[in-house]
């Protein structure tokens, strides 16, 4: 074997990484695990009834809301299901939610703003067989990958200025709320 990088060093879309005496495979984003990304990583199996995880952040410890990289692989026959959710701390509301609906993969998060809503629409997944989607988010963009298909993406739309003020005004205080609106309707455009 190789000790250089090559196109199929890791499997399942792993990403080699080059080391000085040889090279590792970050299997993060692949549903994967091992040394090539070819194991099987963890694994939870529900029956017909379902089932959840749930895991509750200490309060100290939660992560950043910024953004969100994530990887899951699963097979299915169901035609509606969650996933996958994430919840903000209590009163906030935002949310990520990884779904089936109609057999197809939907991805709806709300991060302060509107819901948001991605999805897969060319494929099913409830056919039984092993399916991975690759969901990475930064603030209001998004993107979304089953398998091996096109990545879908998603831009917030919109007037740009207006649109990143609306975010912007529910973490700025009211005073500097409204330098930014006067700095808008200095430049032509209606803060509203």
């Amino acid at each position: 074997p190789s000790t250089t990088c090559q196109e199929d060093s890791c499997s399942n879309q792993g990403v080699c990484l080059q080391q000085w005496e040889g090279f590792t495979c970050d299997c993060s984003m692949t549903s994967y695990a091992g040394p090539l990304c070819n194991d099987a990583g963890t694994t939870y199996i529900f029956g017909r009834d379902g089932g959840v995880v749930m895991y509750t952040w200490p309060p100290n410890e939660r992560p950043s809301t910024r953004a969100d990289r994530l990887a899951l692989g699963f097979s299915t026959q169901q035609k509606h299901a969650v996933l996958l959710r994430v919840d903000s701390a209590s009163g906030l509301g935002d949310y990520l939610q990884l779904q089936i609906d109609k057999g197809n993969i939907r991805v709806v998060f709300n991060v302060g703003t509107d819901d948001i809503n991605i999805e897969e629409s060319s494929k099913f997944v409830n056919d039984g067989k092993y399916h991975v989607i690759r969901f990475t988010r930064s603030g209001g963009n998004a993107t979304l990958r089953l398998d091996d298909l096109s990545v879908i993406e998603h831009y917030p739309s919109g007037n740009i200025d207006n649109e990143r003020l609306a975010i912007a005004r529910q973490r700025i205080p009211y005073r500097l709320g409204r330098v930014v609106d006067d700095w808008l309707l200095d430049k032509g455009k209606n803060p509203d």
